[in-house]
């Protein structure tokens, strides 16, 4: 599976790329990929990436002022 991972890193990456590009995208789809973002960083050794990811999203959960969203990412590293 490891062989894997810099291919789905590749294709978040793609598809953050163009949710940041799209006003409308809807925060949640976001901060879902920066969650599958740090995964993979984490997965494949690299706790500042990870770190980093998981920073964006805990700020674009903010932001959306999203209860749930917030609760997510909040349990995404308890």
């Amino acid at each position: 599976m490891s062989g894997e991972l810099p291919d789905a890193k590749a294709y978040f990456m793609q598809a953050l790329k163009y949710m940041e590009e799209w006003e409308e995208t809807a925060a949640g789809m976001q901060v879902h990929i920066l969650l599958n973002l740090c995964g993979i960083e984490n997965h494949m050794g690299n706790r500042a990436g990870s770190d980093a990811y998981y920073q964006r999203a805990v700020q674009d959960a903010q932001r959306s002022e999203d209860p749930e969203l917030i609760s997510i990412v909040s349990a995404y590293r308890d």
